[in-house]
């Protein structure tokens, strides 16, 4: 079993989940899930 490093490295991780997110698209606002609007009642 792989051996867990004692500090949290951010450089390492984050760029791999930021690739995986732009190679799945989840930066498309096409892509987003439908979530209905909330009329705004204020006016």
């Amino acid at each position: 079993m792989e051996e867990l490093t004692k500090r949290y490295n951010a450089d390492e991780i984050e760029d791999k989940i930021y690739a995986m997110w732009e190679k799945n698209g989840y930066f498309n606002p096409d892509k987003q899930p439908n979530i209905k609007k909330v009329p705004n009642l204020s006016v």
